[in-house]
């Protein structure tokens, strides 16, 4: 994975990172999502969007960036959604 340093915060960096998926198959999930348009923008939904291997992909990369952090703690996605 290539990481990209977007901003130098104090000691630390924040970046973001190419994730190795299969950005077609995302995308054609996506768009096959129903939405809720609001005027300015429409939300999916369905407030749970992230397939187990997609959240379990997510959350290992969050936790590799808290550990970077010197921290420890497990996290989890509880809701997530598409905004169009």
């Amino acid at each position: 994975m290539h990481k990209n340093i977007i901003y130098p915060f104090a000691e630390w960096f924040l970046y973001y990172e190419n994730v190795d998926v299969n950005n077609e198959m995302i995308v054609s999930h996506l768009k096959n999502l129903e939405y809720n348009d609001t005027g300015h923008s429409a939300s999916s939904n369905e407030m749970n969007i992230l397939n187990d291997y997609l959240k379990l992909k997510f959350i290992s990369i969050i936790e590799e960036g808290i550990t970077q952090f010197g921290y420890t703690n497990k996290v989890d996605i509880e809701t997530s959604w598409a905004t169009l």
